[in-house]
């Protein structure tokens, strides 16, 4: 979607791809050849689908990825985070708005459905559209990271050999796996499983899929509401401030929660090829 003409800039993107978002290509490669010799049989034929859909899924995030460090090299406005000088600044810079606000302007709003743009550095809804496509790459990488996730579970209950459900990678569902794999891979997965990065992202992504999407400063407004419960309290709506850099981090924490869920999958479906009597 983005290019640049200068394959200095090219270069220097690919670099840094490759230093904090490194392809996983010897797991990729080892779960392909594992996944093709396997025997013709419906557990088989699933398992081959599911490592095509991971490394495609594993290719799409880091494309997304690298589409934000592009953005961020070609656009830096997009890192930048000034400190307010004082109060006015301050409440400008925070581009909190009334939700109401936002609805009873938005008749109002010159070309609110324009969607494409020739210059990414001109302003849209109080942020900038390259910050408002860099958001958009951040929430579709670790989308398809957590997809990617997903299918690595699936095969996980498969070589497990555990009665069909509906597969996700849980700790619930993954500790069902190691209760039957009981080794160190199958331990090493239950914890990333576990953790309270992977559930934080998750409830990100189950947020933007179900709920509230997260709202950040490089996009533009943030909406804000208020209302008094039937207790007298009084409630507030309101977003977290999300910048740059702290986005980026999240979609590449995804990203390694994905490869680092790949080494030990590779082992165990290694172990699970030798135990039907084939080796590579």
């Amino acid at each position: 979607m983005f290019t640049s003409s200068d394959d200095e800039i090219l270069h220097k993107i690919e670099e840094q791809l490759q230093k904090n978002c490194p392809s996983p290509e010897n797991e990729l490669i080892r779960l392909s050849k594992i996944a093709a010799t396997l025997p013709d049989d419906e557990t088989s034929a699933r398992i081959r689908a599911l490592v095509i859909d991971i490394d495609d899924l594993t290719a799409q995030t880091r494309w997304n990825l690298g589409q934000a460090l592009l953005l961020m090299e070609l656009h830096p406005q997009i890192l930048e985070n000034p400190k307010p000088k004082d109060l006015v600044e301050k409440i400008i810079n925070e581009k909190e708005m009334p939700s109401k606000s936002i609805l009873l302007e938005r008749e109002f709003v010159a070309r609110a459905d324009k969607i494409f743009y020739s210059d990414l550095s001109q302003s849209r809804r109080s942020g900038t559209v390259a910050g408002w496509v860099f958001h958009m790459m951040i929430d579709d990488a670790i989308y398809r990271g957590i997809a990617a996730l997903d299918r690595v579970a699936q095969i996980l209950w498969l070589v497990a050999k555990l009665p069909k459900d509906r597969v996700y990678f849980r700790s619930k569902k993954i500790s069902k796996v190691d209760n039957i794999i009981k080794n160190e891979h199958s331990k090493q997965l239950l914890d990333i499983a576990s953790g309270e990065l992977l559930e934080y992202i998750i409830g990100y992504r189950d947020g933007f899929s179900h709920e509230m999407k997260v709202y950040s400063k490089v996009a533009g407004v943030r909406p804000t509401d208020e209302w008094i419960g039937s207790d007298g309290k009084r409630y507030i709506i309101k977003h977290e401030t999300w910048d740059g850099d702290t986005l980026f981090a999240l979609a590449n924490a995804t990203y390694h929660q994905l490869t680092d869920a790949l080494k030990p999958t590779v082992e165990i479906c290694n172990n699970y090829l030798e135990s039907i009597g084939t080796n590579l």
